[in-house]
């Protein structure tokens, strides 16, 4: 399944949601950076190696041929 980088703001929030802790101790237990992950959730950097990682995901370039007019 491909998702977008909100679909992985989304996953990540629902992930520490779902523990029911906060965002700085779900960081302090996957050794993560929490400005670091601050920024991921508010659009500023894109999710880190790291963080997709911890979240069983990677990242996957694609490209598609468009149609000719």
């Amino acid at each position: 399944m491909i998702l977008t980088e909100e679909d992985v703001r989304k996953l990540l929030t629902k992930k520490i949601k779902d523990l029911g802790i906060g965002t700085g101790a779900w960081c302090r237990q996957n050794d993560l950076d929490p400005t670091s992950i601050s920024n991921v959730f508010h659009g500023r950097i894109r999710p880190t190696k790291k963080l997709l990682a911890v979240l069983g995901l990677r990242k996957v370039v694609s490209y598609e041929r468009i149609p000719r007019r």
